[in-house]
Parts: structure tokens; sequence; C-alpha cells
């Protein structure tokens, strides 16, 4: 049976990464989630949609009050659920998070100074078993239960400016490891072009490249790069044990550098103007190798669609290794669109 949705969205960007948002509630009649791919897909599109990097489902969900604590005024926890432009889901996104800290600063819901832990948002019919087992293995991947997987830290007003500054926390690195490329025939073309790439693991997959070979390269080099390492490294190092991965490519630079050269080439998107999770793995990445010291205050990248910041956390825990992602947000426009399902 046909249906038509009227979708409400607002658009943000981070540095020319942008996202549509879009209300759970105004979709959760879609309990398939090959059609909620779909209409992220359809939605992304460029030249017949509204046109994003990828698609933010989000929720709040009230908190119950405590016994004896009506004073007490309810508290909401934000989950997310996010989309790749081609339909695929993303694990986390930096960028995204830090439009989801201006969006949530326009509404109230966040003073810009306490943090704020961002749950994953994941619908009823996906915890059903018989559903569950249709997933992919990427899919179950990045629906794991890791929550919160993000905690928003800062979000400062500019004054005479439309830009915020929003600061997010992207989580501990689960796994930084190199991974030596043997000149084979599958791996040959990447072992010619660059040195030992490191891999990082946050919420989602990364391996960073750097070569002084990205200087010369073009829009067109980058994304045949891009693609085929993401196919020969996880064929060849990974065995499909985690979904495919972003790749980081970083020019060199002196040591202690301030600002570093970074393009990457996304999952599920491809070539971005920028990329949040990205330019933290290139920030661990840098560390792993001994290219900056850990103690390093702050990291810039500068990407197609503008610079952000990775800097040390400032949580106080000793096992908190987290980085902060920082940058400017701003929202685009809102609008309304109507779509007939099946979303093809």
């Amino acid at each position: 049976m046909r249906k038509v949705y009227h979708i409400e969205f607002e658009k943000y960007h981070g540095a020319g990464n942008d996202f549509l948002f879009i209300n759970y509630n105004s979709v959760k009649s879609v309990r398939n989630i090959e059609n909620l791919k779909n209409l992220a897909r359809v939605l992304c599109n460029r030249r017949n949609g509204v046109g994003a990097d990828g698609v933010v489902l989000f929720d709040f969900e009230k908190k119950p009050r405590r016994p004896r604590s009506k004073k007490i005024p309810d508290s909401e926890i934000t989950k997310l659920l996010i989309f790749n432009s081609d339909g695929s889901l993303a694990a986390t996104c930096g960028n995204a998070l830090r439009c989801l800290g201006l969006k949530l600063l326009f509404e109230k819901k966040w003073n810009g100074k306490s943090q704020l832990q961002i749950m994953r948002l994941v619908p009823k019919f996906l915890k059903h078993n018989k559903v569950r087992s249709q997933l992919t293995q990427d899919e179950h991947f990045i629906l794991q239960d890791r929550e919160p997987f993000a905690c928003l830290v800062q979000g400062v007003f500019k004054v005479k400016s439309s830009f915020v500054d929003v600061s997010v926390a992207m989580g501990n690195p689960v796994d930084v490891k190199a991974t030596p490329l043997q000149a084979d025939a599958n791996t040959g073309t990447l072992a010619a072009t660059t040195n030992v790439p490191v891999f990082v693991s946050l919420a989602n997959p990364h391996w960073v490249f750097i070569s002084s070979a990205f200087q010369n390269f073009s829009k067109k080099d980058f994304v045949e790069f891009g693609k085929l390492a993401q196919t020969q490294l996880r064929n060849s190092t990974q065995q499909e044990s985690v979904p495919m991965a972003n790749i980081g490519m970083l020019v060199p630079q002196q040591q202690n550098k301030e600002s570093w050269d970074l393009v990457v080439y996304e999952r599920g998107a491809g070539l971005t103007a920028c990329c949040g999770s990205g330019a933290v793995a290139a920030r661990v990445a840098l560390e792993f190798l001994n290219l900056i010291p850990q103690e390093k205050e702050k990291t810039y990248f500068k990407m197609p669609g503008g610079m952000v910041a990775v800097s040390r956390t400032t949580f106080t825990s000793a096992t908190d290794k987290q980085r902060i992602l920082s940058g400017p947000a701003q929202k685009t426009f809102t609008g309304i669109i109507s779509i007939t399902s099946p979303f093809l």
C-alpha cells in the first residue's frame, strides 16, 4: 500500500559536511530497515531530493522523575540514528554531532556548558530477533549497545556570526595499530604510494595514510585511492570483521606542525567536504606514530570544507583518552518534503 509522508526537516552543516535532521516520530510507522535506508538515499540525492551527506533521525526520551522530586524539571535523553547518503548506517559522525549541539542550543535543550551524553536510537522493530537476523554484519556492528557513544562538551556562539563553535567528545579509541602492507596483487598500488597505514577504531573504523604523493592528487585521484584502500585493506587485513572503513589521507608536515591537510573518503558517502571522526582518527594516528606529542593542546586539520580542531580531553579520568572535536556549525534552512512509499 502506497503512503504519502510529509516530512519536516532541518538542514545543518559542519565545515561543509551537511545533514538533514528529522524527528523519528514522523517516520516511526516505517517498520523496515531497508525502507529507512531507501528514504535516506532519496532525501540525500542532490538532484532529485533535498541533498545532503547524511540523514540524522533523532528522538528525545524523557527520564522518569525521582520520587519526591517534583520540583526537578524533566530531563531528556537525546538519541540518534545516522544514515550515510547511500542509505547505509553510520556508527558515528563528528560533524553531525556538532550540528546536533547547535540544534539543541537553539531549542534550549542544552546550555552549551554542561556535558551531554548522546545515545544511539534503535527502533523497536530492530530489537526483534527475527529482524536482527536479517541485518548485515556491518549493521550488527553499528547497532551494538555502546551507549553513550558520544558526549557534547561545549557550544559557543560567535559574535556577529551565524556560526557556532561546538565541541564533542568522540569516545575512546578501541583499537590503534599499524597495518603493514605487502606489495602483492591486491595492495601493491597502496604500498607504493604511502607509508604504513594506521588503523584507528573509534565507534567507526578508519585507516589513516600519510604520503607526500597526496600533495599532487586531484579530486579524482582521492576518490580512486579511497575506493581502492577501502576494499583492499578490508579484504587483506580485517576479513570483514569490521564495517568498510573511512580512509584518511594526510599530507606529511614538519613535526609539531599546528595544521595538517586532510582529505577523507567516507564509507557510505564518498569524498566529503569534512569528516569529523576522520580528523579525530588522524590525530590519534599522528600520536601513535610520534609525529605529534600526546600532550599537544590542539591540532588543526584543514579539509576541503574548512578547518576543525582536535584537542586533548578535558575530562579528569586517568583512563579517559578521548579527543575533543571542535569547529563551526551552521543551520542552513528548514523545509517539508512530500514523499511516497515505497521509497525508491
